[in-house]
């Protein structure tokens, strides 16, 4: 490895660690950061960690041209679409995801634990001091708090990757303490944040990690279990387009489903009816006001599924699927079990959350980036592979 890739190495943690601490604090109640505006600061670092990114992907990454090919295949198609719905959640993903083609997960998953840890710790304390406001709101009779964010789905999904960080990074060593760490961070996100998806995806993470760590002990297929959760990411991706794209609230277990849900298939339904399916996507909008003929609507979108399919069309929405896919099968064989089941976690979190395909909040589509360097890594592995290099 030349002296330019070692660099290209330790600089793309650098833009993670940059990346990391500023998005929480973004996504805090803070006006402003030292004498900056929080919103003037927030899109001058958006430029900048994207301008740090095109430099590792340019100037400090080697690549072979079947992997040039691959992601101009993937990319152009994406800035079409984004550049048609005027979102650009998607393309900020596949940049990261084509910058990491050198990163150890384990590394990132400690940076992201670690920086993530200190500044959500920092916001809570802000506010407990009393320098910040925190943002609430009832549901029902519910008091949610978000204690220092801007809203307490936010303190949820703070709370949800910090504890998914901390369960892969002690994956050898996952015991009772730390399942009850889980269910306590699940506890707390129910009764304070009251967010309902964060509950949900750390409930289900602890059972998970419960089977994972009882197979170790007993001896358990992992590869029987690996396949079984690619399934059911499957299942989660193809039930949430079948159940969207049609109205089931005349399907009675479908639609009691749909009421645990909070009516997330038929309001997506509903958002489909209005906007239709465009190959290449489209601006999705979830507040429209017609005032020639005097009407409002008011969507929602909360399936990531559903809002990659409406916003960037069928092309980008198979993409975006077969590489998830193909990055869990990938793991299976590379025998990364606990990241496959993460990632399976993703997706039926996917199911509740429309930010699943999000960097903010899905660390773990860096890995996206194996099947699109496997070359490398057998390369690594003592291969001959071709590789060609951009120069300047």
């Amino acid at each position: 490895m030349t002296k330019r890739e070692q660099f290209g190495q330790k600089f793309i943690y650098f833009i993670l660690i940059l990346w990391f601490s500023t998005e929480v604090l973004f996504n805090s109640t803070l006006e402003k950061i030292i004498f900056w505006k929080k919103d003037d600061l927030n899109a001058v670092m958006a430029y900048a960690v994207l301008a740090l990114l095109l430099l590792q992907i340019i100037f400090f990454q080697v690549y072979q041209i079947k992997e040039l090919v691959l992601i101009a295949l993937v990319t152009l198609p994406m800035v079409f679409a984004t550049l048609n719905s005027g979102n650009n959640r998607m393309i900020s993903t596949w940049i990261f995801i084509v910058a990491a083609k050198y990163i150890d997960f384990e590394i990132v998953t400690k940076i992201s634990y670690y920086v993530e840890l200190v500044m959500t710790l920092l916001v809570i304390y802000l506010f407990m001091s009393g320098v910040i406001y925190e943002y609430t709101l009832y549901r029902g009779s519910v008091l949610r708090h978000s204690l220092g964010f801007t809203h307490p789905n936010q303190l949820g999904i703070r709370i949800f990757l910090l504890v998914v960080c901390r369960c892969y990074i002690r994956r050898k060593k996952y015991n009772f303490i730390d399942c009850g760490i889980t269910i306590a961070a699940a506890y707390f996100v129910y009764r304070v944040a009251n967010s309902k998806t964060s509950y949900y995806a750390l409930t289900i993470l602890a059972v998970i990690m419960i089977f994972h760590a009882l197979m170790g002990k007993l001896g358990g297929n992992f590869d029987k279990w690996s396949n079984l959760l690619i399934a059911a990411a499957i299942i989660s991706n193809i039930s949430s387009l079948l159940f969207s794209l049609k109205d089931i609230r005349k399907i009675g277990l479908i639609n009691k489903f749909d009421r645990i849900m909070s009516r997330r298939f038929s309001q997506c339904y509903r958002t489909f009816k209005y906007y239709g399916i465009k190959l290449f996507g489209q601006d999705v909008q979830l507040i429209v006001n017609r005032p020639g003929v005097g009407k409002h609507y008011h969507f929602w979108l909360d399936n990531a599924y559903m809002s990659i399919l409406l916003r960037y069309g069928p092309i980008v929405f198979i993409m975006f699927t077969v590489l998830y896919v193909c990055t869990m099968i990938m793991l299976k064989r590379m025998q990364q079990y606990v990241l496959v089941e993460i990632l399976c976690l993703y997706a039926i979190y996917g199911i509740m959350e429309n930010n699943f395909y999000s960097m903010s909040q899905n660390l773990f589509l860096l890995l996206l980036s194996y099947p699109i360097y496997r070359h490398q890594i057998q390369t690594e592995a003592g291969g001959l592979l071709r590789k060609i290099r951009i120069t300047w």
